[in-house]
């Protein structure tokens, strides 16, 4: 195997390698001019594969669907940060990291829609999610345990 890519792709090339013509000398003039065309057809080859390799989110279908979690996510936070902030409150609230992280998701999709990478993105907001609805003794210990940034979340008390 060349590269990890099977035995059509290595007959593929050596066909175009070792056709050539009668004459010795034309025959290595031939060859040289197929190497070069032999690579760019195994690169346009490897092009032409990349897309099957890495499972994508369908911008149509499921991206939107993905949005609309994120914003839900985003939005009961928001109504926990609403209830608990105040003018005395100090350091960063997790609905401020969650926007973040939102937003930051969302500008990946745009240009980056492989599934790994939007579930790694899902899992992140559903975390910070987790730790915004919690009560805040859970959040800080969920966080000092995590290493996680350090938020603070005003006591309701």
């Amino acid at each position: 195997k060349l590269l990890g890519v099977g035995k059509f792709a290595c007959d593929l090339l050596q066909g175009f390698i070792i056709e050539g013509g009668r004459e010795p000398g034309a025959r290595v003039a031939h060859i040289r001019g197929k190497g070069a065309m032999a690579s760019f057809m195994f690169f346009s080859f490897l092009s032409a594969q990349k897309p099957h390799y890495e499972d994508r989110v369908e911008n149509e279908l499921e991206a939107p669907r993905l949005k609309a979690l994120w914003r839900d996510l985003e939005q009961r936070c928001f109504d926990r940060y609403l209830s608990e902030v105040n003018d005395d409150s100090q350091g960063i609230h997790i609905y401020q990291l969650l926007k973040h992280e939102v937003a930051r998701c969302k500008q990946t999709l745009q240009h980056d829609n492989r599934r790994e990478v939007m579930q790694d993105c899902t899992s992140k907001l559903v975390a910070l999610s987790r730790r915004c609805t919690a009560s805040p003794d859970e959040a800080a210990a969920a966080a000092s345990a995590a290493g996680g940034p350090a938020a603070s979340q005003p006591s309701a008390r």
